[in-house]
């Protein structure tokens, strides 16, 4: 059993937070938000530019909820940590976490900083965990298919490729 705690309680949050309930091989064990106080409340609401699905109240209820993630890990010990707060914040979210000898799951974009990203790269290496950046386009059906004809080149040599993804304007972040 791997114990979880999410950082980030929005669509991204959320959606992560389902998919630990429903995995039997994880618990989630704290949820870290900067307004713990409208957690219910965005239960209600919906977000996101596609469903997710559902969290009842009732499922959270026994779940420790933080406004920050060191009052997290001074009463959690998880071994993992998602982190899904705004891009400027990831830096210093992971590497608090790695820090803490957490492994870590940090949305995209990994960070604004290139050479902020090369010290988690190598702290993560020093501290032997796992970090993790969460760029799951590529693991979309569509987007295996794809791979496998350029690969094999089922239509021929691939001599120019453009992509775009359509989706609805967010209703959320800044």
């Amino acid at each position: 059993m791997i114990n979880v705690a999410v950082v980030g309680f929005g669509f991204m949050g959320m959606t992560h937070i389902r998919n630990i309930l429903k995995n039997r091989d994880q618990k989630l064990v704290a949820i870290v938000d900067s307004q713990p106080g409208l957690i219910e409340k965005k239960l209600e609401e919906r977000g996101g530019n596609l469903s997710t699905g559902e969290i009842k109240a009732s499922e959270l209820a026994n779940i420790n909820i933080y406004s920050n993630l060191e009052d997290c890990f001074k009463s959690e010990d998880p071994d993992a940590v998602i982190i899904c707060v705004h891009s400027n914040l990831h830096f210093e979210m992971s590497k608090n976490a790695l820090l803490h000898d957490k492994h870590v799951f940090v949305e995209k974009p990994f960070c604004l900083d290139v050479k902020q990203a090369e010290e988690l790269i190598l702290l993560a290496e020093q501290k032997n965990k796992i970090l993790m950046v969460g760029h799951v386009v590529r693991f979309m059906p569509p987007y295996k298919k794809l791979k496998q004809w350029v690969d094999k080149s089922e239509f021929g040599k691939l001599k120019f490729l453009s992509l775009s993804r359509f989706c609805g304007i967010p209703g959320w972040g800044s």
